[in-house]
């Protein structure tokens, strides 16, 4: 499992502000639990990480970043942050 964070720099809809929104977790499944930080602080389940920036990425201006000292992480994945060309309409 991977622990990130939605970073948001613009808030298009005008709900749930700037920087950090969410904490997003990858199942090992490839299933994506992502859970508002502000608002209603809802929880939804995604297919895949491009599927969360497909709904949520508001071209360009809200990514993840890898939590870097994520307890759930067993083998240390690619660090730095997803930005999905692909989940912004290059599939």
């Amino acid at each position: 499992m991977r622990l990130f964070h939605l970073i948001r720099d613009d808030d298009v809809s005008g709900v749930s502000g700037i920087g950090r929104v969410a904490e997003v977790v990858e199942l090992e499944n490839g299933k994506v639990v992502v859970g508002w930080l502000r608002g209603a602080k809802t929880v939804a389940v995604f297919d895949s990480l491009d599927d969360v920036i497909a709904v949520h990425g508001h071209e360009g201006s809200t990514w993840l970043e890898l939590e870097r000292d994520s307890d759930l992480e067993q083998t240390p994945p690619a660090r730095g942050t997803y930005r999905a060309a692909r989940a912004l309409g290059h599939r």
